[in-house]
């Protein structure tokens, strides 16, 4: 189920009752519609050279390439995400 049209009805609603700025709706609106990236731990990562998103518990931050076992301080791995559709 998309809960997406009750989340458009309900920003819309408070845009009219001045709850909340257009900009803050339009902020709202964006996030919601950015998927979520599905963290998988590190010990079931494919190891054939297939580029991922791997999660460095060190910087704290996702770092890009295949995993080959290497490195203690990665511990999740996600699909690399897709760039932009061309325009």
């Amino acid at each position: 189920m998309s809960y997406q049209p009750l989340l458009q009805n309900l920003v819309t609603t408070c845009v009219a009752d001045g709850r909340i700025s257009i900009n803050v709706a339009r902020r709202i609106i964006a996030e919601s519609e950015t998927p979520a990236v599905l963290w998988l731990p590190i010990a079931g990562a494919p190891q054939n050279g297939q580029r991922l998103m791997l999660w460095d518990s060190v910087s704290k931050r996702p770092v890009f390439g295949s995993w080959r076992g290497e490195n203690p301080a990665i511990t999740h791995y996600a699909a690399e995400p897709a760039g932009p559709a061309a325009a």
